[in-house]
C-alpha cells in the first residue's frame, strides 16, 4: 500500500473502534430510560437477567463469559441480583465446586416488565437504517463477536502484538 493509504486504513480501523464505543454508549444511555422504573438497575443486571430466561441455570462463570465480563464484574452483578431476589443460587450437582444461578419468578415479571421499553431501545438505536442495512450491520457485528470471543475465551493471556501475531497467521 502506498503510505497515503495505509494510513487512511488505520483511520478506519480508528473508526471502527470509536464508532462501536459511541453506539455502546448511545446505547447504554436509551437503555438507562428504559429501566427508569425497574428493579432492575443497570445494561449488566437486564443481560445476565435475559440470559438467564433461555437456560434453566448456568455456573456463576458460565453467566459472567456469556456476558463477556471480568469475575470481579460479574460477581458484583450476580450479589445484586441475589440481594434483589431475582436470582438464585444453588450448589452444582455435578461439581461441588461450582454454584450455579437461575432466574426467579420476581425476575422473569422484572424481565417481562421491561421488555417493550427495550423493544422501543432496539428501534432507536438501529436508527435511520434500511432493513437491509440492519441485516448487513447485524451480519458484520457478530462476524465480530465471533472473532473477539474466541479471543476472550482462548486467548485472554495473550498480548496484544501476540494477538495481532495470531491473526495474521489465519
Amino acid at each position: 500500500k502506498e503510505p497515503f493509504l495505509k494510513e487512511l486504513s488505520n483511520e478506519n480501523d480508528s473508526d471502527v473502534s470509536i464508532l462501536i464505543t459511541l453506539m455502546f454508549r448511545y446505547a447504554k444511555g436509551y437503555i438507562k430510560k428504559a429501566l427508569d422504573n425497574s428493579l432492575i438497575q443497570t445494561v449488566d443486571e437486564f443481560a445476565f437477567l435475559i440470559t438467564l430466561m433461555t437456560f434453566d441455570s448456568l455456573t456463576k462463570t458460565e453467566l459472567i463469559n456469556k456476558q463477556v465480563m471480568e469475575r470481579t464484574s460479574g460477581v458484583e452483578v450476580i450479589k445484586r441480583l441475589l440481594s434483589q431476589k431475582m436470582i438464585a443460587a444453588f450448589a452444582d450437582e455435578n461439581d461441588k465446586r461450582s454454584v450455579r444461578v437461575a432466574i426467579t419468578e420476581k425476575g422473569k415479571m422484572e424481565i417481562m416488565s421491561v421488555l417493550p421499553e427495550m423493544s422501543k431501545v432496539s428501534k432507536i438505536v438501529v436508527g435511520n437504517l434500511t432493513k437491509a442495512e440492519i441485516k448487513t450491520l447485524s451480519y458484520l457485528l457478530k462476524k465480530l463477536d465471533f472473532y473477539h470471543n474466541d479471543i476472550f475465551m482462548n486467548k485472554r493471556s495473550f498480548t496484544l502484538n501476540e494477538i495481532l501475531d495470531e491473526a495474521r497467521l489465519n
